[in-house]
């Protein structure tokens, strides 16, 4: 988990969930991408034009790479060799490499590009045009645009479930889905204001979204159906990840990460952190190649 104005990395125990780990890293990180085995973070610092690489295991900023841009979001290619980065103001995919930061790859995407994520078989990535709404689909191997999906107004935030890639449209306050193979949008339903984070339980079943403006966790099931009776988490929670039967999400203005468990639909715990967390993630699930 980043926090914007802690400036630190932290690693919540899932088990305990207590913070284990705080790592201090370069002014304001927004987001951070984790290899599969946990050992190496990868994290953006759109004001500076940094990618800082932390070392989890050591506990220590290994390296802060350059970038030409504002990068904003990330995602480890399949191999983990690759580092797909959102370039908020280049309107640009963006490929370095994770061992020395340079750039490989660039690709015009829509505007204002945000959140990032793979297909199930790693081999696509999707980009949330914040600025354009739509979302940008890139062939991560030929490295090629695929096409632009248009969904709802300003999409941010984005999470994939085998077949399925779901958009957060903050400013119209709805979540579409999106068939990974057709590339059409199946259906787009209405939820609390300002959706800014989202995660998919394991079984794809449910999707989970924060809504920033009510500061609430609402459950959207994989049909569309909506729950009206939404979890109070804080003020202005945004990124969210699952692990198991708990979400964590990032409650921005409150400075903790609060637990909830969703078969019983409440608030377990609220951990404090450092200042302005933004995004949880958990490991990259990508398969090497």
């Amino acid at each position: 988990m980043a926090s914007q104005d802690g400036n630190t990395v932290s690693i919540v125990d899932v088990d305990t969930n207590e913070v284990q780990v705080r790592v201090e890293v370069p002014e304001k990180p927004v987001f951070i991408a984790v290899s599969r085995d946990g050992r190496r973070g990868y994290v953006t610092h759109p004001d500076s034009a940094k990618i800082s690489v932390v070392n989890l295991a050591d506990e220590r900023v290994e390296a802060v790479y350059d970038f030409l841009g504002e990068p904003f979001a990330v995602a480890l290619s399949a191999d983990e060799q690759s580092l797909f980065v959102s370039d908020w103001k280049g309107n640009a995919l963006v490929r370095i490499s994770t061992q020395d930061g340079t750039e490989t790859g660039r690709i015009a995407v829509g505007q204002a590009p945000a959140g990032l994520t793979l297909d199930a078989a790693c081999e696509r990535i999707f980009v949330a045009d914040r600025g354009s709404a739509k979302v940008s689909v890139v062939d991560t191997k030929a490295w090629k645009p695929i096409t632009s999906v248009a969904v709802g107004a300003s999409p941010f935030a984005l999470a994939a479930h085998e077949g399925q890639i779901y958009v957060a449209n903050v400013k119209d306050n709805t979540i579409s889905r999106l068939e990974a193979d057709s590339l059409k949008e199946t259906w787009r339903v209405k939820m609390e204001a300002m959706p800014y984070g989202m995660a998919v339980t394991d079984d794809g079943k449910q999707v989970w979204a924060t809504a920033q403006q009510k500061g609430v966790l609402q459950r959207i099931s994989a049909n569309g159906s909506v729950d009206k009776n939404p979890i109070k988490v804080g003020r202005y929670p945004e990124g969210v990840a699952i692990a198991g039967d708990r979400a964590y999400v990032a409650s921005w203005f409150d400075d903790s990460v609060v637990v909830v468990d969703l078969n019983q639909t409440r608030v377990l715990k609220k951990i404090a952190v450092d200042a302005g967390p933004r995004i949880v993630v958990t490991r990259s699930s990508c398969k090497k190649e």
